[in-house]
C-alpha cells in the first residue's frame, strides 16, 4: 500500500515518496525522480536551483534528466491504471481539504496549525500543493510569495530584526484561496505605517481601515490580514476579542516616546506616557482612530526591553534600539533645570511657572523655546502658575484628579506621523 495512505492518519507524510514510486514503476530512474522531486519542492522544501540539487553533475546535464522524466516516466505515471495513482490523489484531497480550512497563510503558519491539530502534516502545506498540481488533483488554492522586512535577523530565527536591520528582507511561500485578490504588498506597508503611530495593530481593526480607506477592491477579512502580518511582524497575542501585532523592525512613535521619557525622567509613568502620546500624535490618517487595550501596550513594551510594574517603567536593555533619536540636549538640560529648583525648596513637587522660566533663562535656553516646552510639547504641565513635570505622578494644585483616565479603560490610540524627533524610514 502506498506510503501516503499508510501515513494519511498523521498527515500524509510520504506523499513524495510514492510520487517517486510511482515515476521509477513508470520506468524512470530513482535518482532522477528525487531530483525532480527536489527541484519542484515535493519533499517539503522550497524548489532548488539546478546547480544546488548535485555537486557531481553540471546543471545543465540535471535539466536534461528531470526534463526527460518529464516527457516519459512522469507521462506514463499519469496513464497509471493499478489504482496506486487514484490511492495517491485520495490522499492528496484529504490533506488539501484541511490545507483550504486555514488558507491564506504561510506556509510554515498552516502546517503549525496543521500540528495544533493533533493531526500533523508532516511534509510542507505547499508541497502538497504542488504535487497536486503535477498530478491533475482538482482545489482551490495557489501558491503566492509574500516579501517584506525580516523579523529575524539570525538563521535560527530567536533575534528580533530592529529599525537599524530595515534593509533585511524575507520571503516566504503564501497559500491563498484562488480568488482571493494579491493585496499583500500594499496592506502590509499600510499596516506597517499605521503602527508608526499607533505602536501596535490589531488584525480586525487594520482590515477595516485597509478596506474603508479604498486599497481594495473587495472587503479584508480579519483571518486574511493576520495571515499577511503573522510571518513580518510579531504577535502579541490575543487581546478583547482581536489579534494583535507589532512591527519591531520599523519605526515606532510610542516606544520612542516610552525610551526618551525613561531617559529623561529615570522611570516612566504607564498611565501618564498613555495621555502624553495620545495628546501629542497627529494622524497618519485623518479622522482614523484604533482602539488599543492597554494589555497590548504592555506586552509590546516588555518585548521591547522594559519593565513594567504596576504603573512604573524602567528600561531592562539598551534604549538605543526603541529610541530613534535620542532625547534633545536641550529637553535634559530643561528636566535638570527643573529638579534643581525643586530641590532648592525643599522637595515640593511644582514649581511656579515663572520661576521656571527664569531660571531656563539662566541656563543658557531661549526664552521662545522654553515657553514652547512649557506649552504644548508635554514635557511639562502647567495650570495656572505652577508646572510638574508631566510623568510625575503627583498632583499640582489646581488640576482636578478626578479628570485623569480610569486605569483598566482602553485608550483611544491614533496613528500617527513621526515627528521631528522620529526615526525615519
Amino acid at each position: 500500500m502506498l506510503g501516503g495512505l499508510i501515513d494519511l492518519g498523521a498527515g500524509g507524510a510520504a506523499f513524495h515518496e510514492d510520487l517517486i514510486g510511482l515515476l521509477v514503476k513508470a520506468g524512470g530512474s530513482r535518482r532522477s525522480a528525487e531530483m525532480f522531486v527536489q527541484l519542484r519542492g515535493l519533499a517539503g522544501d522550497e524548489p532548488q536551483s539546478l546547480r544546488a540539487i548535485s555537486r557531481e553533475l553540471s546543471a545543465e546535464r540535471v535539466r536534461q534528466l528531470v526534463r526527460e522524466l518529464e516527457i516519459g516516466p512522469l507521462q506514463q505515471a499519469l496513464r497509471d491504471e493499478s489504482g496506486e495513482l487514484a490511492m495517491l490523489r485520495a490522499g492528496l484531497v484529504a490533506a488539501l481539504r484541511r490545507i483550504e480550512k486555514h488558507a491564506p497563510g504561510a506556509d510554515a503558519d498552516i502546517q503549525a496549525a496543521l500540528a495544533a491539530e493533533l493531526n500533523p502534516l508532516q511534509t510542507a502545506p505547499a508541497s502538497v500543493v504542488r504535487i497536486s498540481d503535477i498530478l491533475g488533483v482538482e482545489h482551490d488554492l495557489r501558491l503566492t510569495k509574500w516579501t517584506a522586512r525580516a523579523k529575524f535577523v539570525d538563521a535560527d530565527r530567536l533575534k528580533l530584526a530592529t529599525p537599524l536591520d530595515r534593509s533585511i528582507k524575507d520571503t516566504v511561500t503564501g497559500i491563498v484561496p484562488n480568488g482571493l485578490p494579491d493585496d499583500f504588498a500594499n496592506f502590509i506597508n499600510f499596516a506597517r505605517r499605521y503602527s508608526r503611530g499607533s505602536g501596535v495593530v490589531g488584525a480586525s481593526q487594520v482590515a477595516q481601515l485597509f478596506t474603508s480607506g479604498g486599497h481594495s477592491a473587495t472587503a479584508m477579512a480579519p483571518n486574511e490580514a493576520a495571515a499577511y502580518l503573522r510571518p513580518f511582524s510579531v504577535h502579541l497575542g490575543w487581546h478583547d476579542g482581536d489579534d494583535w501585532f507589532c512591527f519591531f523592525n520599523s519605526a515606532n512613535e510610542f516606544f520612542r516616546k516610552v525610551a526618551n521619557r525613561v531617559e529623561m525622567f529615570k522611570r516612566g509613568s504607564f498611565q501618564s506616557i498613555l495621555e502624553f502620546h495620545q495628546r501629542f500624535s497627529r494622524s497618519w490618517y485623518a479622522g482614523e482612530k484604533m482602539i488599543v487595550p492597554e494589555s497590548v501596550l504592555r506586552v509590546a513594551l516588555e518585548l521591547a526591553g522594559f519593565v513594567i510594574e504596576g504603573d512604573e517603567i524602567q528600561p531592562m536593555t539598551s534604549l538605543k534600539i526603541v529610541a530613534g533619536r535620542r532625547t534633545s540636549e536641550t529637553q535634559m538640560k530643561m528636566v535638570g533645570v527643573f529638579h534643581d529648583l525643586l530641590a532648592s525648596r525643599g522637595g515640593q513637587k511644582s514649581v511656579k511657572r515663572n520661576e521656571l522660566v527664569q531660571a531656563l533663562l539662566k541656563a543658557g535656553i531661549r526664552e521662545s523655546t522654553a515657553r514652547v516646552y512649557l506649552g504644548n510639547k508635554g514635557l511639562f504641565i502647567c495650570t495656572g502658575n505652577l508646572c510638574r513635570l508631566a510623568d510625575s505622578a503627583d498632583e499640582v494644585p489646581g488640576i482636578d484628579p478626578t479628570a485623569r483616565r480610569k486605569p483598566g479603560r482602553p485608550p483611544k490610540m491614533q496613528a500617527g506621523e513621526a515627528d521631528s524627533s522620529a526615526v525615519q524610514t
